[in-house]
């Protein structure tokens, strides 16, 4: 909701994405959609049409099918990937659910890919901006759109450490630890688990900027992309709708990461030279402090 409009459909190329109140709404709507498409030579393809529902009963968001098209059922679903991004209505995964897919997609350009990110032969400066262009752009995929919790935000720093340290050598070296269980050369009180490199040496080693810094930086440019937008445009409407709750805390946030209050950062926003130096005296250390280092005091 915008003021008074609400937002009835997405489009995007060839996809569309309805919002409807109930389901005979949504079955009116379809019914209309097929009927234009049909006139033009276009036909809806009912295998990739799927609905999910929320605010609804257990038994509601469940059922196989809630409409149909043509007398084909149209499948419904608890979990829907839309643009990259996993869309669910289990309220108490839907966080975890989106998390899980970013970073098994990681994980998966990382094995196809682990022969050249792990090959001594190559710069490590090479293989770093590999890994950031190929691996990182599949764990922040659409980072700009994102509002993560602190420990969220946590998850996936330790993810990102772990490539960073599997292509730094000795990245997984302990501090002051035995080799095997049968190495009684370490006294028991001077066993130390730590990690060898704190998160911050990994970073500092394969120059790469922390995962919070990147997310942040990410989300200014793209909210500075939306505030350039002519008024009439949907984005820039929802951005500073006074109705939404997140607005507040979304611009509290923003000045606290600039040091900016919100009007002196939107005119900053406006003009793109002024915003890109400001950005470059915010986030000029790409190494700059992130996330504690939870892998080296989880193994204290």
């Amino acid at each position: 909701m915008s003021g008074s409009d609400r937002l009835r459909m997405l489009l995007y190329a060839d996809d569309i994405v309805l919002f409807c109140e109930d389901v005979q709404e949504l079955q009116s709507i379809l019914r209309i959609f097929d009927e234009t498409f049909t006139r033009f030579g276009l036909t809806i393809a009912t295998d990739k049409t799927q609905t999910l529902s929320f605010n609804v009963p257990e038994e509601v968001m469940n059922a196989k099918s809630l409409i149909s098209l043509r007398e084909e059922p149209i499948e419904n679903v608890r979990r829907f990937k839309y643009l990259g991004h996993v869309l669910s209505n289990e309220v108490a995964n839907n966080a975890s659910a989106f998390l899980n897919h970013q970073i098994s997609s990681a994980f998966s350009k990382w094995n196809e890919m682990k022969s050249v990110l792990l090959d001594k032969r190559i710069f490590l400066s090479t293989r770093v901006k590999l890994l950031e262009a190929c691996v990182r752009s599949r764990l922040l995929y659409s980072v700009q759109a994102w509002q993560l919790n602190t420990k969220e935000m946590q998850k996936l720093e330790s993810v990102w450490c772990g490539f960073l340290r599997r292509m730094v050598k000795g990245g997984f070296s302990r501090a002051n630890a035995p080799k095997n269980k049968k190495d009684l050369s370490i006294p028991v009180e001077e066993i130390d688990w730590a990690y060898k490199f704190s998160n911050e040496n990994i970073r500092e080693i394969t120059k790469s900027s922390c995962i919070k810094a990147f997310c942040e930086k990410q989300h200014l440019k793209y909210i500075a992309h939306v505030t350039r937008l002519g008024n009439n445009d949907l984005q820039k409407q929802f951005l500073f709708c006074t109705t939404s709750k997140t607005s507040s805390s979304r611009w509290k946030k923003f000045s606290d990461t600039t040091g900016l209050d919100e009007s002196q950062l939107r005119r900053k926003m406006i003009d793109r030279k002024e915003f890109q130096q400001l950005l470059s005296l915010v986030f000029g250390n790409a190494r700059m402090a992130g996330a504690p280092d939870e892998d080296q005091s989880s193994n204290r």
